[in-house]
């Protein structure tokens, strides 16, 4: 998969594209697609990729997977959901995102917070 542009990752639906691209950049696992979307996490474990952007329990492992970095996530008043990956100690830029679900706002918020890091 090529590098997305913040454009890219702004403009994507929560669905099985933001999700692979959250599996392979964010989780750091390789996928294989067949007749299901297949992931392969670090250890080599194969399983089938998780609804990362629509499943708030699948959405939760890429909190998990941040490190070092504070995270706040809200409901706002209005209904959406707003995710804010703050700074690091080594000097990487706070990032936030607000939509409609609360996998969405993660997913996005987490792919440009590596977005930042490579800049």
């Amino acid at each position: 998969m090529t590098k997305p542009t913040v454009e890219k990752i702004l403009a994507m639906k929560p669905g099985r594209e933001l999700d692979m691209l959250v599996a392979e950049k964010v989780m750091g696992w390789m996928v294989k697609v067949r007749e299901i979307v297949w992931s392969v996490d670090k250890h080599g474990f194969t399983r089938p990729l998780p609804f990362f952007s629509s499943d708030i329990k699948d959405a939760w492992q890429v909190v998990e997977s941040i490190k070092g970095r504070r995270i706040a996530i809200e409901k706002t008043l209005s209904g959406s959901f707003y995710c804010c990956i703050g700074h690091s100690a080594d000097g990487h830029k706070p990032v936030d995102y607000q939509a409609k679900t609360a996998p969405e706002a993660i997913c996005k918020a987490a792919l440009l917070a590596l977005e930042g890091e490579k800049e």
